[in-house]
């Protein structure tokens, strides 16, 4: 039997900016160098106007990268009160990720239907006579706030349109958003080529690349991460055949991220960080990466005079 204490949720209201926001927003805004909310942990209660309950964001903060999916939850030491969300803990045969899902749904949650390679256009600007804005590369077909009316629609109804990967991933990773019921609910994403994908079938194993190319994101294993000036070298864990006469050679599938790219991007401290930690520490054997808008290409590099590199 599921108990409130236990039950996550995706959105809570802002105290101090007056609006309900989905944990992704409190992450990105907190992280982000080229926004205003950098670095502030604000107030949040529940999203229900009729409940006070204080709540917590889980792992939002957190600058690593962490398996246990961002979420909001109770404090300890408050209680939610005619809240209207929780209800769904009245029937004692639901389980705790069932209910977890009735909540989504209550709150539209809505997970991406759309996924750019460009940043969409924002909705809040910094203006310091319009006060306070919230900057977030998810762009959703509506606004709240908490004094907004509750509806059940499928969380499926409005176009929701992001170029956070993050995002995406946490969608493929969450145990919720399994094969069954991506298809029972038919949770379908829009990648760049614009072509509508069941969401797991936008996942491909890096092996496959040959056979599944542009727009897919691709998955692997990390092997290894060199530094190369101030940019880094990923090498992934699988190798790739490569027919060179009569001899099939494995080769190494590797990554290259320049110092320009990174300057460019908002999370860059975030970014140096994390990789800066697998690389001190031994790597994890189920730490992977994520990539698309760049596909393993085989290239050959002279060496020598009497050698030349190749390598993908």
């Amino acid at each position: 039997m599921a108990t409130i204490r236990n039950v996550s949720f995706p959105k809570a209201y802002c105290i101090q900016l007056k609006k309900i926001l989905n944990i992704y927003e409190v992450r990105e805004n907190y992280f982000d160098e080229d926004c205003e909310h950098l670095g502030i942990k604000y107030e949040y209660t529940c999203p229900d106007i009729n409940c006070n309950a204080k709540m917590g964001p889980v792992n939002a903060y957190s600058s690593k990268k962490v398996k246990q999916a961002l979420h909001f939850r109770k404090h300890p030491t408050s209680e939610h009160q005619n809240c209207s969300y929780i209800n769904v803990l009245d029937n004692p045969l639901i389980s705790e990720l069932d209910a977890e899902v009735q909540i989504r749904n209550k709150l539209e949650f809505n997970i991406p239907t759309h996924f750019l390679l460009i940043r969409p256009p924002q909705k809040g600007i910094k203006d310091t006579e319009a006060g306070s804005s919230i900057i977030s590369d998810d762009v959703e077909s509506h606004n709240e706030n908490k004094n907004k009316g509750h509806n059940n629609n499928n969380h499926q109804t409005n176009k929701h349109e992001t170029n956070q990967l993050e995002r995406i991933v946490d969608v493929y990773t969450n145990p919720i958003y399994n094969s069954n019921y991506i298809r029972k609910n038919n949770l379908r994403l829009t990648l760049p080529d614009g072509i509508s994908r069941y969401f797991d079938n936008c996942f491909q194993q890096v092996r496959w690349f040959k056979k599944h190319t542009a727009p897919f994101i691709f998955y692997d294993l990390i092997d290894e991460i060199k530094t190369y000036g101030r940019g880094y070298k990923i090498y992934l864990k699988t190798q790739i055949s490569d027919n060179v006469g009569e001899k099939n050679v494995k080769r190494r599938i590797s990554i290259y991220i320049p110092q320009t790219l990174i300057e460019q991007y908002r999370f860059r401290k975030q970014f140096i960080g994390n990789i800066n930690e697998i690389m001190n520490n031994d790597l994890n054997s189920s730490t992977k990466i994520y990539f698309t808008g760049a596909y393993p290409k085989l290239v050959s590099i002279p060496g020598t005079e009497y050698f030349t590199y190749r390598v993908f």
